[in-house]
């Protein structure tokens, strides 16, 4: 009996994740990678001390909170206020950044699987996608200069 409760569990949350991604998919236009080039900063990074934050653009939800950082390099700096932040790499694929690294959480020695989609919506505002502890998640993002 415990068995057929995990599963029907799993297939339950499968379902709605899985439900989730594809209004992302269908609320989002597919773009060329020219047309995220306004929100990655043109130089390389290797380490948080490569931001400079009043001149490098970065990408904002105050609300959620999560700012981050892109870099032609194909690397990102993120910071999550509630959660720390680090370091991932990002790619373009089929019209949308995919952004994603592996997250420690040092009070608890906990790695955290962050994965993320940047995405432009056919009414062209910029935002990303990701799945979170409630299921999949949108937000809108602000460029910040």
């Amino acid at each position: 009996m415990p068995r057929m409760v995990f599963l029907s569990l799993f297939l339950l949350v499968s379902c709605i994740e899985g439900a989730n991604q594809s209004h992302m998919l269908a609320e989002r236009s597919v773009v060329e990678l020219s047309a995220f080039q306004s929100i990655i900063n043109q130089r390389d990074f290797q380490n948080e001390k490569d931001i400079i934050h009043n001149e490098d653009v970065s990408i904002i939800n105050a609300d959620y909170p999560v700012e981050i950082w892109l870099y032609r390099n194909n690397k990102y700096y993120y910071d999550l206020p509630n959660l720390g932040s680090g370091i991932g790499e990002w790619s373009y694929q089929n019209g949308l950044l995919h952004l994603e690294n592996i997250h420690h959480v040092k009070t608890i020695n906990f790695n955290i699987e962050m994965n993320y989609e940047v995405f432009y919506s056919k009414e062209k505002e910029l935002k990303v996608f990701f799945n979170d502890r409630f299921g999949g998640n949108s937000l809108l993002l602000e460029q910040k200069n």
